[in-house]
């Protein structure tokens, strides 16, 4: 009997962090049928080189080697379905994202990864600075989840990102959030993420449709608002 095979998120955590920190939220994921795979990059390693950009450039490649020792393996990678893969960043992880759907770094470092379907990032840091120009490449599905006091990874700064991505891109934001959220605006980030990849990630019938129409997700503070800047095509 062939095995049961599952959507894949492969997580990527924020600037010098680590990937337990926000293990409420991925099992949360994984209980809605995901299987996430949660890539430690080990930042501090890089922190002696002269440009951030050098520190940065590990970050998309562990997703792709995470992504093959995964496949590879002989008993998982039997439970992975590997039409369904999608990335989910945090912060300077929204970033790692972005890179690995297209977005090309300064000095036009390019990280894109085709097996990536669709991608998401809370609070992600997607300054212009890191692209020069190239969101345009990004042609696979995004959503960002942004606070509107987010002075690290600012709402307007996402805001035009995604603006000039080629793919469906929409944003979310959360009302009085800075970058350091609430419990509330993680838990609302994962459902308005879940609802994202039922659309883009799962091809459920009609999901995208719901996404779109979708002002805001139960749950108490904060106060959260879709706003979709380019439509899915026909």
């Amino acid at each position: 009997m062939p095995a049961t095979r599952y959507p894949l998120i492969v997580f990527s955590h924020g600037w010098t962090a680590e990937p337990i920190i926000h293990l409420p939220e991925l099992k949360r994921l994984a209980s809605w049928g995901y299987t996430v795979l949660a890539v430690f990059h080990g930042d501090k390693r890089w922190t002696d080189e002269p440009s951030f950009i050098l520190q940065f450039s590990p970050r998309p490649l562990a997703m792709q080697a995470a992504l093959d020792a995964l496949l590879a393996h002989p008993y998982y990678g039997g439970h992975i379905d590997e039409n369904r893969v999608a990335g989910l960043g945090v912060s300077a992880g929204g970033a790692t994202v972005f890179a690995v759907l297209g977005a090309r770094l300064m000095g036009n470092l390019d990280f894109s990864n085709p097996r990536f379907k669709a991608g998401a990032g809370h609070w992600p840091y997607l300054s212009g600075s890191l692209w020069a120009g190239s969101e345009t490449r990004v042609n696979r599905p995004f959503l960002g989840v942004s606070g509107t006091l987010d002075t690290n990874a600012s709402l307007e700064e996402n805001r035009q990102a995604l603006k000039r991505s080629s793919a469906p891109a929409y944003l979310v934001a959360l009302d009085g959030e800075s970058h350091w959220v609430s419990q509330g605006a993680q838990i609302k980030a994962v459902t308005w993420t879940d609802l994202f990849f039922r659309a883009y990630l799962l091809d459920e019938p009609g999901a995208a449709e719901v996404l779109a129409d979708t002002g805001s997700v139960s749950g108490a503070k904060p106060v959260d608002h879709l706003k979709v800047y380019r439509e899915p095509g026909p």
